[in-house]
Order: structure tokens, then sequence, then C-alpha cells
């Protein structure tokens, strides 16, 4: 535990798992669940974003199957684990896009999938996990006070608040309006914006 708080590296690499569900990209498996073992180019931009988290706004120009999302989720929840406090934000341009019951295409499923597994498979081992509280669009780490709160492109996301860091999830999809919206919603809650997209 000490170790992982201290590289983050050696967190993703050693205890987690992702889940891929095109079995025609995963050579030498029949599992959809796969240990998370990081390329170079993803150790790059892990470090980069870690050293930018909370200090600056962060823009992501991403290719389909390099693992963005699930890359600055990891980020985020590397920080949610071992650093006390810690608030994060994230945003897709529909609420069924960052939490929906059931569906394995959302944000905070990929959240939960990290810290547990789906199905037995995958998730940080016991010992690890600490306890937590979910609800609708909110993750909350009981042992170290951090959370993962939700929104959707609306006027008024996170204004409330502040966070150590929003993500935008593919940004260049929100709608005509709501992209200035959420940009001026969240540029006053927040010092780090983490802009992720495809381009469109």
């Amino acid at each position: 535990w000490t170790a992982c708080k201290h590289d983050i590296l050696f967190f993703i690499n050693s205890f987690l798992w992702l889940y891929e569900p095109r079995g025609s990209r995963l050579v030498g498996t029949t599992s959809n669940v796969i240990p998370f073992i990081t390329y170079d180019f993803q150790d790059d931009a892990f470090l980069r974003v870690e050293k930018a988290l909370g200090e600056r706004d962060i823009v992501v120009n991403k290719s389909r199957d390099l693992g963005a999302s699930w890359m600055f989720l990891t980020t985020f929840f590397y920080h949610w684990m071992f650093h006390d406090f810690s608030l994060f934000g994230v945003m897709s341009r529909t609420a069924d896009l960052v939490d929906k019951v059931g569906k394995r295409d959302t944000l905070f499923w990929k959240l939960d999938f990290l810290l547990k597994g789906d199905a037995g498979m995958g998730g940080l081992p016991p010992w690890m996990q600490p306890k937590t509280y979910r609800s609708s669009m909110l993750l909350e780490n009981r042992d170290n006070g951090s959370t993962f709160e939700g929104a959707t492109t609306t006027e008024d996301a996170f204004r409330g608040g502040r966070k150590k860091a929003i993500a935008l999830d593919e940004f260049a999809a929100f709608p005509n309006g709501a992209d200035y919206e959420a940009q001026s919603a969240t540029q006053h809650a927040t010092d780090c914006r983490v802009f992720v997209s495809t381009p469109k």
C-alpha cells in the first residue's frame, strides 16, 4: 500500500485491471478482464498528467483504442485512493454516460470496476479496498474523505463547489452551447480541467 502511494505506475501495473469487451483485440486470452499493463507512451502520459494534476488545465486529443478515458479515470482513482480529501468531478454530455445502473460504458462503472471489479473478476484485492459510500453520481472514500462526483453539461455543473480536478470526457461531442456552459461553470470550480476527446 505504501509503495503504491508513492508510485502511480507501480500501483497501476501491480493491482489494476481493465475491461475490454471486444475480444478481437485480446491476443492470448479468452477473458475480457485483463491486467492494466501500461505501454511506454502511457507511462509518459501518466507521469505528465500526474505532474499537472490540480495545477493547470490538460487537453488530450485522443484517437480510438489508446485507453485515454481509462487513463484519466485511473489517475483520478489513484489520488482518490491515496491522497486525503481529493475531490474530483467527472462529466459527459448526458447523465447516462456518467452513471447508469447496469451500463458498462459509463464513467462511474469504470471507477467501480477499478475498485471492486465485476462478476468476481478484476478489482483491487479486498485488503486494499477502502470503506466506501456509493449513490447515483457519487463515490466516496470513507477512509480518507476523497470523492468522485458526476455531472452532465449544464450551466451550473460543479458551480457551487471546488474540486482538485474535473474531467470533461468526449468534450468535442458536447452540444453547441452546452460546451461553453460547461467551461463557464467549471472554470472557477477547479484549477485543473481535463478535456479528453476524440476529434469531432
